[in-house]
């Protein structure tokens, strides 16, 4: 089953316009230290959403080829299916990479962190849409159109799904919100008492959790790897490093080239992933231990040529206003499209194109009627 990460859409709303050239770095004399990026002290940070939004994009076009119904599942087309979790590990990036750099720049600001308010805007960001999906699911599950366990609402109320063997549908990608609230639970504590040394700890996730695959795939077969908490935390962390790197201009000295010719070195990248996918056909053991993070480190180095490249054609793309929409509804995207891209299902709603309908009018309403509103009042209650 592929499923979808919300950290997508779990990090903080960030770029609502295409951002100018000017907007995309501070441009310095040529005898100094390479450019930093404005975005890296203050503002939005240009391109992520509609990095986003190909995100919730590729999961939504692998769960339609599940169906079979606008996209074929058999032959070539059926490989469609491993877009769901390129795309989860893109959420996992950009989560690790944001949440890391908004609390670094706390950090910077203020000489501290407050933990009870990122918690606090972490709740009104994540909290009321779920509230209202988990709603939805109850109403549907009354009427007798899916059904779940004891498991399923356990895990669903305590974002414990990604400890459940085979979950249903209907709620299985809670699974990567669990993982996101784990580290929304832990990393920030972490940051908050080392924030000069929380990268070590970044790192030593990095290094242990392929290892942890294995020994709990031998060890542990009752739990997935691919939607454990303790064996995914190699992708977020891989963002969390990038934030951190992102400050040393020995880092954005080495990055220098890869910028000036960012097409190319994108080409090079996607070609990287596509290898580490044709491995994973020819060998499980690659698959397990070591795809997620080549995946992770080469999604790393897209957002970092990108929010830096804004100015250019696909950063243009990237930050139009299509894009950004896309990107600011893929919470809502993300919760709702479960239910109505489930292959199991035969119901009206789970027909296509009835079913991508039904996810964009609830994702749409649930973006305008509860999580705007909501995180205007967050910005009311934190002013």
């Amino acid at each position: 089953m592929i499923q979808l990460s919300e950290s997508m859409v779990c990090g903080e709303i960030v770029a609502k316009s295409a951002p100018t050239a000017v907007s995309a770095v501070v441009v310095r004399p040529a005898t100094a230290e390479p450019a930093e990026p404005i975005w890296l002290r203050r503002g939005q940070i240009p391109s992520l959403n509609g990095l986003r939004a190909i995100s919730i994009l590729m999961v939504v076009l692998a769960h339609l080829s599940h169906q079979g119904q606008l996209v074929p599942h058999e032959g070539r087309w059926g490989y469609l299916g491993y877009l769901g979790r390129l795309g989860v590990d893109m959420f996992f990036v950009i989560s690790g990479f944001l949440i890391t750099l908004l609390l670094l720049r706390e950090q910077a600001r203020h000489d501290e962190i407050s933990l009870k308010q990122f918690y606090l805007r972490r709740a009104f960001r994540i909290l009321p849409a779920y509230v209202c999906f988990l709603v939805g699911i109850a109403l549907l599950s009354s009427f007798g159109s899916i059904a779940l366990t004891t498991a399923d609402w356990v895990g669903a109320l305590t974002y414990t799904v990604s400890f459940i063997p085979m979950p249903s549908w209907d709620i299985g990608h809670i699974w990567s919100l669990s993982v996101e609230e784990h580290f929304y639970l832990l990393w920030p504590v972490a940051v908050y008492f080392t924030p000069r040394r929380a990268w070590i700890g970044a790192m030593g996730a990095i290094a242990v959790t392929p290892g942890l695959r294995w020994l709990m795939q031998n060890q542990m077969p009752y739990l997935d790897t691919d939607y454990c908490s303790l064996t995914r935390m190699d992708t977020i962390a891989v963002g969390c490093c990038l934030a951190y790197l992102v400050y040393l201009p020995s880092f954005r000295e080495i990055m220098k080239a890869p910028v000036r010719h960012a097409y190319w070195t994108t080409l090079a990248l996607a070609l990287l992933v596509g290898v580490s996918l044709w491995l994973t056909v020819k060998s499980s053991t690659y698959e397990m231990i070591l795809h997620p993070l080549v995946v992770a480190c080469a999604y790393a180095a897209t957002i970092f040529l990108w929010t830096v490249r804004a100015e250019s054609l696909l950063g243009w793309l990237l930050n139009s206003k299509p894009a950004v929409a896309v990107g600011l509804l893929s919470y809502s995207i993300y919760l709702w499209q479960q239910p109505f891209l489930n292959p199991y299902c035969n119901q009206w709603y789970a027909q296509s194109p009835v079913n991508l309908i039904c996810i964009a009018v609830l994702a749409c309403g649930s973006y305008l009627l509860i999580e705007r509103p909501i995180l205007n009042l967050k910005n009311r209650i934190s002013s």
